[in-house]
C-alpha cells in the first residue's frame, strides 16, 4: 500500500474513531484498526451492507449489526487453523507456499498482531493497568541505554 493510500486511510480513521469516540470498545477499535491496516477504508464493510439510502454502512455501523455465528464444518471441509497456517507457510523444507504467498502471510499477521498490541495498549491505559504492568515487567528502573518496547 503507496504512502498516500495509508495516510488518506489514517485520516478516515482518525475521523470515524473521533465520530465514535466513547462508544468504542476494545474489541470493536481493534477491528476497526486491522479492517483499515489491511488497506480498507472504515466507511466500508466487508459484507456490502447498505442503507435503504444506498449509502454503504461504515465498518462500526457493520460490526454492530453483523450476526456473529459459529459455524462447525465436517473436518474434511474445515478451514487451517492459525498454527497449521503458520506452519505451512513458515516450513521451508517443504515445496508449498511461494516466497511471495509467505512474506504476505507474515506481513499480514504482523499488522494484525501490531493493532492487536496496540488495542491491549490502550486497553491497559483505559483501565489505568499500563503502568502497573510495566512496573511488573521491569521492576528495575531501566538504564539510559534501555528503553520501553513501545
Amino acid at each position: 500500500m503507496d504512502k498516500i493510500k495509508r495516510k488518506a486511510l489514517q485520516r478516515e480513521l482518525k475521523a470515524v474513531e473521533d465520530a465514535y469516540a466513547g462508544t468504542l470498545g476494545w474489541l470493536e477499535l481493534g477491528e476497526l484498526r486491522s479492517w483499515v491496516e489491511a488497506g480498507n477504508s472504515p466507511y466500508e464493510n466487508p459484507e456490502q451492507v447498505i442503507h435503504e439510502d444506498g449509502t454503504f454502512f461504515d465498518f462500526i455501523e457493520w460490526h454492530r449489526t453483523a450476526r456473529w455465528v459459529t459455524v462447525r464444518e465436517p473436518l474434511d471441509l474445515r478451514e487451517p487453523s492459525d498454527r497449521e497456517l503458520f506452519n505451512f507457510y513458515t516450513d521451508r523444507r517443504s515445496d508449498h507456499g511461494s516466497f511471495e504467498e509467505t512474506k504476505k502471510y507474515l506481513r499480514d499477521a504482523q499488522t494484525f498482531l501490531g493493532c492487536e498490541i496496540l488495542t491491549l495498549i490502550d486497553f491497559l491505559k483505559e483501565r489505568e493497568l499500563l503502568y502497573a504492568y510495566l512496573r511488573y515487567k521491569y521492576p528495575e528502573p531501566l538504564t539510559e541505554e534501555e528503553e520501553l518496547p513501545f
